[in-house]
């Protein structure tokens, strides 16, 4: 164990929006973390559930903990890059506040990035809240068509020690993710137009872009409650606008002209399986929203696509593409469509 002076500054960034039911639980596990050398920033999102007042009463005296308050909600992205931009620590953490954190979590963090410069940015194993042996990711993955998938969470794995060596995963997610902080500096920071959902996954595709790998590790174990605070219709427009948007701003230019053509087929399927066969008009209707957005904001997202390729980008899609999960257009149609099943039961 190193001595606290020579452990490296970690900032643990916790986004918080009406999350009062959760934070008491998740600082007071943050702030019992068995790591001598981190901050904790607090950033609200303009709550109305006197969650910051609590906050302060509760655990205003540690002079670890950093309060930041938004005058408006800024979303995930932008809410999460506050708190990002006044982070003094050699890691940034990304924590949710619906979580409940393992004492060691921190330090297995930190012992594999220091051991492996290599590694940019990893994420915890996130298990269920309400069942510790559920898991909830084992790391995120996505298909070539931008399908996003829980390794683990999506079928709802008993964990049993199968994902229980560190690994590399496409994308980490944002409820548990340690980003190392010179990829901060040379990838930017979450998109703040995405807001909510994708983001973390554009995030790690420009940092794999980049050359850096993206890892799991499942000796960081991470409790988390997970879909608490989004309404199925309001996820659903960002999702299908911010897939397409990840995919137009990360891949090369001839990669989208093979691709895009079966993205927009996937989008087109799943929208009339929602109107005609689920017969839920409003989720159609957010879907084509999210689609109509991305056309009109075209240039915002080409400029982003252009900077990228640019100004970021050190590896081709070939080998980014190799940390993909391999699937054909039936997967691609079938599986949004058994979450949303899954979910509505």
């Amino acid at each position: 164990m190193k001595l606290e002076s020579d452990q490296p500054l970690v900032s643990i960034i916790i986004l918080s929006y009406n999350s009062l039911k959760f934070l008491e639980k998740c600082l007071r596990s943050v702030l019992n973390t068995k790591y001598n050398n981190f901050e904790v920033i607090l950033v609200d999102n303009a709550s109305t559930d006197s969650s910051i007042e609590y906050v302060e009463k509760e655990f205003g005296h540690d002079y670890r903990l950093n309060i930041i308050r938004n005058e408006r909600n800024l979303g995930f992205a932008e809410g999460n890059d506050v708190g990002a931009r006044v982070a003094r620590g050699n890691y940034v953490v990304f924590l949710n506040p619906d979580t409940v954190v393992d004492p060691n979590w921190l330090n297995e963090f930190v012992n594999l990035m220091e051991d492996d410069p290599a590694i940019g940015v990893c994420q915890s194993k996130l298990l269920s809240m309400e069942n510790s042996k559920i898991l909830d990711s084992a790391g995120d993955f996505i298909d070539r068509y931008g399908v996003m998938m829980r390794r683990g969470g999506d079928w709802m794995e008993r964990d049993e020690g199968q994902y229980d060596t560190v690994d590399e995963i496409f994308s980490a997610r944002g409820a548990a993710m340690m980003i190392r902080r010179r990829i901060i500096n040379e990838v930017g920071l979450f998109d703040p137009a995405f807001f909510l959902t994708y983001e973390d996954i554009d995030f790690c595709w420009r940092a794999r872009l980049r050359g850096y790998k993206v890892c799991f590790v499942p000796k960081s174990v991470v409790y988390h409650a997970g879909e608490a605070f989004t309404s199925t219709s309001f996820k659903v427009f960002f999702t299908a606008r911010n897939r397409i948007m990840a995919l137009i701003k990360n891949y090369e230019l001839r990669t989208l002209v093979r691709l895009l053509p079966h993205v927009v087929a996937v989008s087109i399927f799943i929208l009339a399986a929602e109107l005609v066969i689920r017969n839920r008009p409003r989720l159609a209707l957010n879907r084509l929203r999210g689609i109509f957005w991305v056309l009109l904001n075209f240039e915002y997202v080409w400029k982003e696509h252009l900077r990228i390729q640019h100004h970021i980008r050190k590896v081709p899609d070939s080998e980014v593409m190799q940390h993909m999960v391999k699937t054909n257009l039936t997967v691609s149609y079938w599986l949004p469509l058994w979450r949303k099943y899954r979910s509505s039961r």
